[in-house]
């Protein structure tokens, strides 16, 4: 958690230079998405106190997210129950592309699953790719490389 404060922090959109450093700029509330939270568990501050979870999240203003919450809010912009984060995050490539098709899903909800799609097939030689290589090598002990055509210049 401390590495996200870090990064709102230090971006020039949510930090602020102060007399007392590099602060989050007044206003700003980061949501931390995650699965699940552990909220049992307990950190300890540099002065000996020790907290909750809950406790650090608002003492330090950010909003905890699970992601059966994300994908309630989800429902309630307008989306289909088939659109949820955790396909949209299974299949994206990475953390940029599921905030991209994040973003664009909050603003166009009724094209969701037609995007949640084009983004599966866009992907798809990806994952393929990935499971082949994940593959153990046959019963003859031999480790099959997937062939891959490359691409050739269109004129």
């Amino acid at each position: 958690m401390d590495e996200f404060l870090n990064i709102l922090r230090f971006s020039t959109d949510f930090g602020v230079d102060t007399p007392e450093g590099r602060q989050i700029r007044n206003g700003v509330v980061g949501v931390f998405a995650a699965g699940t939270f552990d909220l049992r568990e307990r950190i300890h501050l540099k002065d000996g106190n020790v907290l909750t979870l809950s406790q650090y999240a608002a003492r330090c203003n950010i909003q905890l997210i699970r992601t059966v919450d994300l994908n309630e809010k989800l429902k309630q912009r307008g989306t289909d129950g088939e659109v949820t984060v955790q396909r949209i995050c299974g299949n994206c490539r990475n953390e940029e592309e599921v905030k991209a098709v994040l973003d664009e899903i909050w603003d166009s909800p009724e094209d969701a699953s037609s995007l949640l799609n084009k983004i599966t097939m866009k992907n798809k030689t990806i994952f393929d790719l990935e499971h082949k290589l994940a593959m153990p090598a046959t019963v003859t002990g031999k480790i099959e490389a997937p062939v891959i055509s490359p691409q050739t210049p269109s004129s």
